[in-house]
């Protein structure tokens, strides 16, 4: 159907490989109208799409207030793709045995190089918009900033780029650098410290810990920084 109506010049036809959405669009009706997800979901696509199964509504256009009861809860299926790999595999690529901190430090920098293939954090292997960063990925990670998203900044790129374009033709796409990791306390303060200096102060960022202890230089802790975005024709 969707050939003959753009035979006739009723439609267009999606280019192969293009991306409707910064992110794969779920095939679920009840879902058609979303095109609003928080980044810190972005390499975890199955988990994101199970624990929000029971959403009556999901977001379109802006993310709005998280707070609304339509979004439902978040449930705890965060470990769900611990479930597809066996034990043995996932010791054959994380180590049986943990000596040291930089054991683990220097696992995550294993990811970005390409040398293991997934983390519990991250569900499929780096995209081709990390490349330019991996040298820099793999220095914080060995050096404990435990990396678990990230994207670089774009400026006006167009929509039809081969590796951040998405959306319709003749488009523009936006993208703040944004990054996303785990690290101890210290490392948190001394991040602080240099947040606070005059060449930082573009610089958003917001910290908790697993006791729920939040960290941020938001003026309004309620409001959304959108970090990806388009303007099409």
């Amino acid at each position: 159907v969707t050939k003959i109506l753009a035979g006739l010049g009723l439609a267009s036809l999606p280019q192969r490989g293009k991306r409707e959405l910064p992110w794969k669009r779920s095939c679920a009706t009840r879902r058609q109208k979303e095109d609003v997800r928080p980044i810190f979901w972005a390499n975890r696509p199955y988990s994101y799409l199970s624990r929000t199964i029971s959403w009556d509504e999901f977001p379109n256009g802006r993310w709005g207030n998280s707070t609304s009861p339509a979004y439902g809860e978040l449930y705890d299926y965060h470990l769900m793709g611990l479930k597809t790999t066996s034990i043995r595999d996932r010791q054959r690529m994380w180590g049986e045995e943990l000596k040291s901190e930089q054991d683990v430090f220097d696992k995550f920098a294993d990811y970005i190089d390409g040398k293991i293939s997934r983390l519990p954090w991250c569900e499929t292997g780096i995209l081709l918009e990390t490349l330019p960063l991996k040298q820099k990925l793999m220095n914080l990670n060995k050096n404990g900033f435990l990396t678990i998203n990230s994207q670089p900044r774009v400026n006006g790129a167009r929509s039809d780029d081969k590796v951040v374009g998405w959306g319709g033709a003749n488009g523009y796409v936006y993208q703040k650098a944004y990054i996303e990791f785990f690290a101890s306390a210290d490392r948190i303060r001394a991040l602080q410290k240099l947040a606070q200096k005059k060449e930082f102060e573009t610089l958003s960022y917001h910290a908790v810990n697993a006791k729920g202890d939040q960290l941020s230089n938001y003026s309004n802790q309620n409001s959304v920084n959108a970090v990806t975005w388009g303007v099409f024709p």
